[in-house]
């Protein structure tokens, strides 16, 4: 049942990011595979180079870990979470969930400061003499080391939201909640501190908005370099976009540089390692834009038009920007030259690809 003690995330040890310097080595591509597979992937060969059965049989969703180390895959018909150890390739973890008279299934899974604890979202179907019947959905505090139930509450804390993620360092939030970029306690969320995003840096200046992307790739624990938008100090029905220079470790705005009128970002792929962008056009019809930015200077590098099957979209770009892959709906990818976006031969996987493609240090 539902605790009445405090609702302070539990004690933790800080588990870091993988660091700035090991983006200079090589990177994989980590995703779950038909029929119940997930699979590591080599973009520098276009060659699957380890491929790990799951215990439970077809996957969900999948979530990695803040140290990017472990992959949590929802299996089992939603009852289990199944975990990866990403440099070896073995599952070194499998986590049941269920309770008596009900049916349980896992709508996704929450790291906690440490990595030790989640919040597990889980759906709830009771068990009635002639019916089924739907119950609210409940979070559960899950303690993954003694696999237990620590808690169970109706929702997860708010500062763990979509919008806040864990510093490099994993000791405390990072949140845009109101617009600022807000310091939070890891345990409790309370405010620490704040840089303010949202006065004006000068007359008619627009505030800026962060766009999640850092171009530091989440991994300097001292520094942010972020995409940003902001509303033109003279026209403004526009709005400019940017990259913002944040000191984390002072706590305040370092630079700011305007790059001049938005790009569409919708889907953006981001190579940090080289720092460039891809993005593909929504389009009704068969034909689709692909464009590439430098995201050194915001630039448009080249575009092109491309026609694709139905359901395909922009999956990911090569550590080294030189491929660029379009997927979904399919046991394929389809592959263009990161300089030209000229159709390069496509790669057909033993399996349909499905689900986000996570870049891992090798």
């Amino acid at each position: 049942g539902r605790s009445g003690r405090s609702k302070d995330l539990p004690e933790f040890e800080p588990v870091a990011a993988p660091s700035l310097a090991a983006l200079d080595g090589k990177q994989y591509f980590w995703f779950t595979m038909y029929p119940n597979y997930v699979v590591q992937f080599d973009p520098a060969t276009d060659k699957v180079v380890k491929k790990v059965q799951l215990a439970g049989g077809m996957f969900w969703r999948s979530t990695l870990s803040h140290d990017r180390k472990r992959l949590m895959v929802v299996t089992n018909q939603q009852r289990s979470v199944e975990v990866i150890d990403l440099a070896t390739g073995t599952l070194i973890g499998n986590h049941l969930f269920e309770e008596e008279g009900m049916i349980l299934r896992v709508r996704s899974v929450r790291e906690c400061p440490g990595g030790v604890h989640w919040f597990v979202q889980t759906d709830r179907v009771k068990k009635e003499l002639d019916r089924y019947s739907f119950e609210a959905t409940e979070y559960l505090l899950y303690d993954s080391a003694n696999q237990k139930v620590v808690r169970k509450v109706k929702k997860m804390p708010e500062f763990m939201g979509r919008s806040n993620r864990l510093s490099a360092d994993g000791s405390y939030w990072l949140s845009t909640s109101g617009g600022d970029l807000k310091f939070l306690e890891a345990r409790t969320g309370k405010e620490i501190d704040t840089i303010d995003l949202k006065t004006p840096r000068f007359f008619g200046a627009g505030a800026i908005r962060l766009s999640g992307t850092d171009l530091l790739d989440r991994r300097d624990p001292n520094r942010s370099l972020q995409i940003f938008t902001t509303t033109d100090p003279v026209e403004k029905r526009r709005t400019n976009w940017g990259v913002v220079d944040i000191d984390l470790k002072n706590r305040k705005v370092t630079n700011v540089t305007e790059w001049g009128p938005s790009k569409s970002s919708w889907g953006m792929r981001v190579s940090h390692k080289k720092r460039i962008a891809v993005t593909m056009g929504r389009g009704r019809s068969a034909e689709r834009l692909m464009t590439t930015y430098d995201l050194n200077t915001g630039n448009k590098i080249t575009e092109a038009y491309h026609e694709f099957r139905p359901r395909r979209s922009l999956v990911a770009i090569s550590p080294n920007a030189d491929k660029v892959y379009v997927g979904v709906a399919g046991s394929d990818f389809e592959v263009f030259d990161g300089k030209t976006l000229a159709r390069l031969p496509a790669v057909e996987l033993e399996g349909e690809i499905v689900g986000t493609i996570h870049v891992v240090d090798g």
